[in-house]
């Protein structure tokens, strides 16, 4: 591995960190800081910290959370139950960038008549990536037809190359131009186009 592609490689792994601990911190409102503690491991929501198996893994969960504090991202709070982490405002900001949330898609002033179609069959064992990929094309703004199928109204496809590569699934998703759907009448509604 050369040495551009290990810093993007090192730098997804601690977006994906930061992600994690602050997505735990917003899931949970006032999070216990003790969770973090030298010696306790905390099985944190399915799917976010599966993968933490060692003692490594686990300084770096902890490594990540303080570092966020330092940076203004989450702040500790005194309760009687103990300290507490809270997200900040910048860190809201943060986490909805790594979740995708911040992503813009220009709208034409007329739509064209065709859906976009994004189908995926990401295998069990990537299901985290599998979560990230759903929650990233809600956040844009697609709606869910079945499963794993999912459609939005105006051309994306630049970003959905883009999100392929981030996620490292190009096989696994199929971008699609549809010219119609069976019943989308709901669809139509859904996006302000009927």
């Amino acid at each position: 591995m050369g040495r551009i592609e290990k810093t993007v490689k090192e730098k997804r792994q601690k977006a994906f960190l930061q992600q994690a601990v602050l997505t735990q911190v917003r899931d949970t409102a006032l999070f216990l800081v003790t969770a973090f503690g030298p010696d306790a491991y905390v099985k944190f929501r399915i799917g976010t910290f599966d993968r933490v198996k060692t003692r490594y893994d686990k300084y770096r969960i902890k490594k990540s959370f303080y570092r966020l504090v330092d940076s203004g991202m989450l702040t500790l709070v005194t309760t009687p139950a103990g300290k507490r982490a809270k997200l900040t405002p910048k860190g809201e900001r943060y986490l909805r960038k790594l979740e995708g949330t911040d992503f813009k898609i220009s709208k034409p002033k007329r739509w064209d008549e065709k859906y976009r179609v994004v189908i995926f069959d990401i295998k069990e064992g990537k299901k985290t990536i599998r979560e990230q990929l759903r929650v990233t094309l809600r956040a844009i703004g697609f709606i869910q037809l079945q499963k794993s199928v999912w459609v939005y109204p105006y051309d994306c496809e630049d970003l959905i190359t883009l999100l392929k590569a981030d996620f490292e699934i190009g096989r696994e998703v199929l971008y699609m131009v549809v010219d119609q759907i069976e019943g989308d009448e709901w669809v139509r509604k859904h996006f302000g186009l009927a």
